[in-house]
């Protein structure tokens, strides 16, 4: 063989081994990478969990579509000693309503519902008034629709069998303020939407949500929270007793627990809200919801832009509201989230669009801060990520 043909292999063989050993460090530091950015998200919710004292706890997070964290922390069920474990489902509460939103939005896409047209158009049992409430106005909470009205009605336990009989706890009650002029809080008002979505598709809610955003964000436990039905890994509940729950309790019981003790939390029929707080998944299944956002499966990018752009009441007083989320920033970064709260759950969903991170919190603890949490996690992973 010619000298020069000898060199010319030797130099090759050399460069690809040379880059073989670049590409085998690269991914040596990518691994060890994700390996200290896990160990610190595991060390911070760890802390926030025992200074909380909350039960159980799983948590999820995404980046650039892949998940980067996926664990369950402390017991789903302290009675039997049940791990919470990555496929524990929780109450979403009121991540429910961005769920609802997105359902309204596809058929909005569709032709079949028209944001500014009055909800009695695809609601028949909507009663008539001289100035109802329109579908956008209900997704930004601008629609006049009352809330709950006591502290027992968000913990009611009567089921009811249909979507369309649920409205009935509200839909006769007077409007608080006339639609657009003021940004009222309401889980009743996401009733009334998620009934726009029976009508107009054609389909139970719970159908269509299965079909046309649970398959395609592929959200395997995402469902109703029956309280009939028996759902594999499903949590159970926890409160912390307070002060005058604690002197309302008769004596026997007082002794034995004292403000501040993690308790059962209330039974709570959510069959009375499904569209606005009715529903169940893991932390992963709200990952994927993320990710299917971000990469447009669920809604065209212009829509999406919609249901993530502040809105405005009649006299151009901007809320920190979209179409079915909450608009803020962090850092200077525009941050898209729902919170969420109830008998037995504190749930969190933030999405970082710019970052393309997706951060799920869920605790079987009502009145965790889970928010907090994810605003920590949120910086843990923006300080290892490198920039872009």
């Amino acid at each position: 063989m010619p000298v020069n043909i000898i060199k010319m292999v030797f130099i090759i063989l050399l460069i690809n081994g040379w880059s073989s050993l670049v590409g085998q460090q690269a991914g040596s530091e990518q691994s060890a990478t994700a390996s200290t950015i896990s160990e610190q998200l595991k060390s911070a919710v760890t802390a926030f969990q025992q200074k909380n004292k909350i039960p159980g706890m799983s948590v999820a997070v995404g980046q650039r579509n892949e998940t980067i964290f996926n664990r369950g922390f402390g017991f789903s069920d302290l009675e039997n000693r049940v791990a919470a474990t990555p496929q524990t489902v929780y109450r979403t509460a009121s991540i429910a309503k961005p769920l609802t939103a997105i359902a309204v939005l596809q058929l909005v896409e569709r032709g079949e519902i028209q944001l500014d047209q009055p909800i009695g158009n695809y609601c028949p049992e909507f009663p008539e008034m001289e100035t109802p409430p329109t579908v956008r106005q209900l997704l930004c909470h601008q629609g006049g629709i009352r809330h709950y009205k006591n502290s027992r009605e968000p913990n009611g336990t009567r089921y009811f069998p249909t979507l369309a009989d649920s409205l009935k706890l509200f839909i006769e009650d007077p409007l608080l303020a006339p639609p657009g002029t003021r940004f009222i809080y309401t889980t009743y008002g996401y009733s009334l939407l998620g009934r726009a979505v029976e009508t107009t598709s054609g389909q139970s809610f719970d159908t269509y949500l299965q079909r046309q955003i649970f398959d395609r964000a592929n959200m395997q436990t995402a469902g109703l929270d029956n309280l009939y039905q028996v759902i594999p890994h499903r949590t159970r509940g926890y409160a912390k007793l307070g002060e005058q729950q604690h002197r309302g309790l008769p004596p026997i019981v007082q002794n034995q627990l004292k403000p501040g003790d993690v308790v059962n939390c209330q039974l709570h029929d959510t069959s009375m809200k499904i569209p606005g707080g009715g529903l169940i998944c893991s932390a992963l299944d709200l990952v994927q919801l993320g990710d299917a956002m971000l990469k447009d499966q669920l809604l065209q990018r212009a829509t999406r832009n919609t249901a993530w752009a502040r809105q405005a009441t009649a006299d151009g007083r901007t809320t920190s509201y979209g179409l079915g989320w909450v608009i803020s920033s962090a850092d200077a970064s525009p941050r898209v989230s729902h919170s969420g709260g109830q008998a037995g759950t504190s749930t969190y969903l933030m999405i970082l669009p710019k970052q393309q991170i997706v951060i799920a919190i869920m605790a079987n603890l009502q009145g965790a801060p889970c928010g907090k949490l994810a605003d920590l996690l949120r910086q843990i992973v923006e300080t290892a990520s490198p920039s872009d």
